[in-house]
């Protein structure tokens, strides 16, 4: 006998199952068939209403459950059972298997992804009740030549796949088809009633089953969830899967000769207690245009900003539901159509309301670090030790280095840019860089690290080219793990997690061990008796992990559920949510994938071949799905999307709001304005960043809540703060005392630190407070370049001489530049490691030199100054004493420096210094830098040689010393190099090369000194031309010495003012900004600073030398005045 209950969602199907059940148990065997995920909720609710005795004479299954129960009574299939990890692998080797008769995929048959589309297309087959015999039958019928092929190749793979499994496995996808053959054989439903409840439809291998049950059994009672109004419109309705299946049990039942009583359509809601959710359930998706004019409150849309607002206001509704109208919180729902979209903003957002859930959302093993070892160690063997996989194979944590250790070891390689082949070999570079100090000690533990790296890897390498199969690369890949005793370090891993409370994370990690020998152990019996090669294996443990997500389990009894619409367990709620109703999100637009096309699926659905359905089927099902979650709660009903998504794409809402406002035209569409005051404020930690986001607004809410936090000590410090970056007040260190220690009671400044503060006191306290360094590769940059071109010059003219570099030919220059070029390589740590393109940069180096040197032989020809120090040290170890100034508040600052030239010329007692300073760059002095505490270096050095030089200078005091100026020279010439076919094309080459070589700065107002720089004049190296021994007045880059002494005294207090700020803990994000100067270009901390445009700044304005030179005499000249 054939019953069918059918209805509207909240009629009481299952309501009069259960009845039915109470009645049928007293004198039968029952059994309740239901999905998997309603089981256990079924067998709850019968143990609450029949108690104990009675619900244990009820057998709830699943149609997996009926396997199992019907094979403990008549004995199953012995084969041991196979997951979908070694499916996976096996449908990899079938496809490699007839590789040879495939031609439409003959490229693709061992990629991961033709395995994965093959397997779920087998798997479809199997549910189907698809053999290949029948794939090859419709290949005959098609005159589709694409769709023959594919059937055919699909036919192949599938044959060569079912060959493999039955040679030692048990496919879990045949286990209703062995179920279905064990009940032809054995009469298991004989005499029973089975009641079936909560399916919508069934697969090909569940119809037999199904077949098999009308056949025995006493009695089949089937509740469906069908509308008796669409009844006849199958192909139209939402309920088309419903209805389809009831035609189906209906002609079933007839075919094989029982009884089917007449259809019991229950039309009467029970399930509702407002009428606007009756009036939902009624009208959606069949919506005829008469409206219900009542807002009862049980039905609230909202349109939220994005996903994040969206989100944030359903953890307001659950919120409020618990607190103010006493739900628990497994009374409510969640449901989307997008997991991707909602799963992180969910975890995120739901954790500030201190709101319970269970969102299942499996996680991928491959991210789990014992898995990240094994699979980056098989990216080393198979990337020749690249760097990167190097490195991601070390940060999982479960190797031999401490973490500490391998970011010593991630400086060092990303120093000398380590790679490739120089992991197997000694490091024998400077771990400090290129300095002339090796720094011994710590380049010894960096080669016991690499040792402690490269060791097991090259056994694990050394292993799977012996490996004589897969069996034997799994043991490879098992002692690799033992020798880095992974599993202490994996107790060590859950110990961390149990320690931080991440009990989640503890409970995950504690699996992963076994999961990891599980799959190790099914790759040994697959791939025994393969040989494959390492990066065949490679793919085929990666297939086998992607299978293999690993799920969560609840962690408490009372949580909010939240799943995907069609997957989620579909039981009565007294409150659902539903996110995303945008257009084209919720109901989703079917999109074809997997084998067959739509209009391929379309015609072999003609050929009666037994598919899932056609996109025009799916997207019914979207709609039913929908309608599913919109009739499922009793008492509330929220429906929300979003306006804008957080990419930035603008959505408009979907049919679901268009219905519900169409239905329900009274129900006001709400927005985050529209809330209530009392909506905004929960939990404390919620509160607090609401209060945070509104800290502006001026209102008694936000009076409170700002007093509130305030007060609390967690939320003190952060109120500051917030208060600090609206009022945008400057960066600073609270505590003076703290300030001193951090700069010190003595501070030591150098020329290039007064510069970093000036550009950006922020920028110079995480370089030279923080020491916050960046690393920086050591190649051949700018500042390595200068430091090169600097040794050369200084070891030239120390041994050399000028005069004597003036009488050698180009040739010996050559010759010099090649041997100190030599020594400095040695120097830095030797040449046994550089790259082609330092020692290309090099003979770069000796080019520019030799071009350099002429023109210096020529200017120091050219005038009476004569160089007296190259290198010259300024500091207590150096030449020249450090420059030191008293604060008024008693702390010290000393400045310490290099200079790379000094030159001096003696007329009338009086001893002219002038400094000259090679830079690779084309930088152009200004002296109106100075005025903003920029470009004072050279001048600063000018100033400290005037001071404290005289012991070296004044010989005895015989000379007064004076400043003659300072000089930029550029050591990069122009690119032309002079080597051209006519007379006048290498004249302008030399030429233009000269003229990139002239220097500026700023020189003495005085024609006779200007004259001893260069005495006729001509202006060919310094930036003065005289016209007949006279400066002309166009000339602008002079100072007197009176001017030179206002300098020095300005540039003075803008050390001291540095100093006393520093002291005082002004740190302020304050970059300079000027036509020329950016404080922000090229600094290293922008992302850490948050300074956006429109922010304040202290601009530069460019000034000629006279204006700015008035400047500073006015100001220094009324302060001594």
């Amino acid at each position: 006998m054939l019953q069918i209950i059918a209805g509207r969602s909240g009629s009481g199907k299952t309501e009069m199952i259960h009845r039915r059940i109470r009645q049928s148990v007293e004198e039968n065997e029952v059994i309740l068939l239901v999905p998997e995920q309603s089981t256990f909720q079924n067998e709850k609710r019968l143990l609450d209403t029949f108690g104990a005795q009675k619900a244990a004479r009820v057998q709830v299954l699943s149609f997996k459950r009926l396997y199992d129960a019907v094979t403990a009574v008549y004995g199953g299939y012995t084969q041991k059972r196979i997951d979908d990890g070694a499916k996976a692998v096996l449908m990899s080797l079938a496809a490699e298997a007839v590789s040879d008769r495939l031609v439409l995929y003959s490229g693709r048959s061992k990629r991961s992804d033709f395995a994965e589309m093959m397997l779920s297309a087998v798997n479809e087959f199997k549910m189907c009740t698809i053999s290949p015999e029948q794939l090859l039958s419709a290949a005959d019928k098609t005159q589709n030549q694409r769709l023959r092929q594919k059937l055919q190749e699909s036919a192949a793979v599938y044959e060569a796949y079912e060959a493999l499994l039955q040679k030692a496995y048990s496919d879990p996808d045949d286990d209703l088809t062995r179920l279905h053959e064990l009940l032809l054989l054995h009469p298991y439903f004989e005499g029973k009633v089975v009641y079936i409840d909560a399916f919508n439809g069934f697969s090909g291998q569940e119809k037999k089953i199904l077949s098999c049950i009308l056949e025995q059994a006493q009695t089949v009672c089937v509740a469906l969830c069908c509308d008796k109004s669409s009844a006849g419109m199958v192909s139209q309705s939402i309920f088309r899967e419903p209805d389809t299946t009831m035609r189906w049990l209906m002609a079933e039942a007839q075919s094989i000769g029982i009884d089917t009583e007449p259809i019991q359509w229950l039309s009467e809601p029970h399930r509702y207690r407002y009428p606007s959710l009756q009036a939902v359930e009624e009208s959606i998706f069949r919506f005829d245009g008469d409206p219900y004019y009542f807002d009862d409150g049980a039905v609230q849309i909202y349109e939220a900003e994005d996903e994040y607002d969206e989100v944030r206001q359903a953890a307001r509704q659950i919120a409020k539901l618990v607190r103010d109208d006493g739900y628990a919180y497994r009374d409510i729902t969640v449901i989307f159509r997008d997991a991707a979209l909602y799963k992180n903003i969910i975890q995120s957002e739901f954790q500030k309301f201190d709101i319970p859930f269970f969102l299942s959302d499996p996680q991928k093993l491959e991210e789990k670090p014992l898995i990240r070892l094994i699979l980056s160690a098989f990216d080393i063997i198979h990337s020749s030790f690249n760097t990167e996989n190097i490195l991601s194979y070390l940060k999982t944590g479960l190797t031999s280095l401490k973490m500490d250790e391998v970011y010593v070891l991630e400086n060092y390689i990303y120093l000398w840019d380590i790679r490739g082949k120089r992991w197997k070999s000694p490091f024998t570079m400077n771990p400090d860089g290129n300095v002339e100090t090796m720094n011994e000690k710590e380049l010894a533990h960096l080669e016991e690290l690499r040792q402690k790296v490269m060791t097991p890897l090259l056994r694990f390498s050394e292993r799977l080219t012996a490996a004589e199969n897969g069996g034997d690369m799994t043991k490879a890949v098992y002692y690799l793990l033992q020798e880095l005793d992974t599993p202490s370090r994996m107790k060590y891993l859950v110990k961390q997690f149990e320690d931080n409370n991440e009990l989640k994370q503890k409970e995950t990690e504690a699996r992963i061990w076994d999961i990891t020998m599980s799959l190790l152990d099914k790759m040994y019996t697959v791939l025994s008796d393969k040989k494959p090669d390492t990066r065949r294996y490679d793919e085929l443990l990666r297939l086998m992990i992607r299978k293999h997500p690993i799920s969560d389990i609840p962690q408490t009894l009372d949580h909010v559920m939240i799943g995907v619409a069609g997957h989620i367990r579909m039981q009565p709620q007294k409150a659902v949510m539903i996110l995303g109703a945008c257009e084209g999100v919720f109901p989703a637009v079917p999109v074809a994938s997997g084998l067959f096309s739509d209009s391929e699926r379309t015609a072999l659905l003609a050929f009666s071949l037994p598919l899932y359905d056609a996109l025009e089927g799916f997207s019914y099902k979207e709609k039913f799905n929908a309608y599913a979650a919109l009739s499922l709660p009793s008492e509330k009903l929220y429906v929300s999307r979003y306006l804008c998504s957080t990419k930035g794409e603008k959505c408009e809402p979907s049919v679901i709001i268009k219905e519900l406002c169409a239905i329900l035209p009274e129900v006001p569409v709400k927005r985050y304005s529209h809330l209530k005051q009392e909506e905004y404020f929960f939990t404390e930690r919620q509160s607090f960043e609401e209060c945070a986001s509104r800290w502006k607004e001026d209102s008694a809410a936000s009076a409170t809540l700002k007093n509130y936090f305030r007060h609390a000590p967690q939320y003190a410090d952060q109120c500051e703060a917030i208060e600090r970056m609206l009022q945008e007040e400057p960066y600073h260190i609270a505590c003076a005392d703290k300030a001193k220690r951090l700069f010190g009671e003595s501070m030591f400044l150098s020329a290039s630190q007064t510069e970093a503060y000036y550009q950006c006191p922020f920028k110079y306290f995480c370089r030279y407070g923080l020491k916050a360094y960046p690393r920086q590769r050591a190649s051949m940059n700018a500042g390595m370049y200068g430091s090169a071109v600097h040794f050369i010059l200084e070891k030239l003219m120390t041994h050399e001489g000028a005069e004597g570099l003036a009488d050698m030919e180009p040739e010996e220059w050559l010759r010099l530049i090649d041997r100190y070029i030599e020594e400095y390589v040695q120097e830095i740590g030797g040449d046994a490691e550089r790259t082609s393109r330092f020692m290309a940069q090099l003979e770069i180096i000796k080019r520019n030199l030799t071009i350099l040197l002429r023109q210096m032989t020529d200017e120091m020809k050219a005038g009476s100054f004569v160089p007296s120090d190259f290198e010259l040290q300024i500091g207590p170890e150096g030449e020249i004493p450090a420059y030191e100034l008293e604060l008024p508040t008693g702390e010290k600052i000393q400045i310490v420096g290099k200079v790379d030239r000094v030159d001096t010329y003696v007329k009338d007692q009086c001893k002219y210094i002038r400094i000259i300073d090679y830079k690779t760059g084309n930088k152009k002095f200004a002296l109106s830098d100075v005025l903003y505490g920029l470009n004072m270096q050279m001048l600063l050095y000018l100033s400290i040689l005037q001071k404290n030089g005289k012991e070296r200078y004044s010989e005895e005091n015989r000379y007064r010393l004076a400043p003659a100026g300072i000089l930029y020279m550029p050591s990069t010439p122009s690119a032309k190099t002079g080597d051209y076919h006519s007379e006048k094309e290498t004249n302008d080459a030399l030429k233009e090369q000269r003229s990139s070589l002239r220097m500026n700065g700023l020189l003495i107002q005085d024609a006779a000194i200007l004259q001893a720089m260069e005495t006729d004049g001509k202006g060919i190296f310094i930036p003065v031309k005289l016209k007949d021994g006279k400066i002309p007045d166009t000339v602008k880059d002079l100072a007197s010495l009176e001017s030179y002494g206002h300098i020095f005294s300005y540039i003075d207090k803008k050390l001291m003012n540095m100093a006393q700020s520093l002291y005082k803990g002004q740190i302020e994000r304050l970059p300079v900004k000027g036509k020329d100067t950016d404080g922000c270009a090229y600094c290293d901390y922008r992302t850490v600073c948050g300074f956006e445009e429109g922010k304040k700044t202290r601009p530069v304005i460019n000034r000629d030398v006279p204006s700015a030179i008035g400047i500073i005499d006015k100001e220094e000249g009324n302060k001594n005045g």
